[in-house]
C-alpha cells in the first residue's frame, strides 16, 4: 500500500513539475480548448484576443486556486485580466493513484452575488494526470502555460490562501 501511495505522488510530483521546473512559485494551467475572441470594436489589425476560461494553480505547497475570470492574448503572451471578474476557488490538492484529488471552496467573487455566503460549500473532483494533453478534469482536458503576469497571480493566490484557511470536510 505504501509503494501504492508513493507512486501516486511520483505521479502527481512529476506531471506538477514538467510545467513548474523552472517557475518557484506554482504552475498555471488553462484548458486546451480556450475560444479566443476578437475585442469587440478594435480594429482588425490588433491582435489582442480575449477569453472567459478557468485557470488552475498548483502551488508547491499542496495548495491549489481555480479562478473563473478572463484571459487576454496578445500573440504568444497570455495574461490573467485585473479589469475583469473574478470567482476564485482555494483549495488543497492530494495524490491518487492516476492524477489527483482537489478540495476546494469559492473563496471570493469581485461581483459578488446578493444573500451569497462565503466561503461556498466545499467541492471535490479528480484529475487525471495520465492524459497526453496534461491534465483531465471534469471532461476538459487542460495544458500548462507560462502567463505573462504569473509571479501577480501566484502572491495574489497564495495570499488569498492565506486569508481562507482551508476546513474542508468540516461542513
Amino acid at each position: 500500500m505504501k509503494f501504492l501511495s508513493l507512486a501516486a505522488l511520483l505521479i502527481v510530483a512529476s506531471a506538477m513539475n514538467v510545467n513548474a521546473q523552472s517557475r518557484k512559485d506554482g504552475s498555471f494551467w488553462i484548458p486546451v480548448d480556450v475560444k479566443w475572441t476578437r475585442i469587440p470594436g478594435a480594429p482588425r489589425d490588433v491582435r489582442k484576443r480575449t477569453a472567459s476560461t478557468t485557470v488552475l494553480y498548483f502551488g508547491n505547497d499542496g495548495e491549489f486556486v481555480r479562478d473563473e475570470c478572463w484571459l487576454i492574448r496578445d500573440g504568444k503572451s497570455i495574461l490573467i485580466s485585473n479589469g475583469d471578474p473574478h470567482n476564485q476557488y482555494v483549495g488543497r490538492i492530494t495524490g491518487v493513484l492516476d492524477g489527483m484529488r482537489m478540495t476546494y471552496r469559492l473563496v471570493r467573487r469581485t461581483v459578488q452575488k446578493n444573500g451569497e455566503v462565503l466561503p461556498g460549500p466545499e467541492i471535490s473532483v479528480s484529475a487525471s494526470t495520465m492524459a497526453k494533453s496534461g491534465l483531465a478534469m471534469g471532461g476538459r482536458f487542460f495544458h500548462g502555460v507560462e502567463l505573462g503576469n504569473a509571479s501577480e497571480y501566484a502572491e495574489a493566490y497564495s495570499a488569498l490562501g492565506q486569508l481562507y484557511p482551508q476546513k474542508l470536510g468540516e461542513n
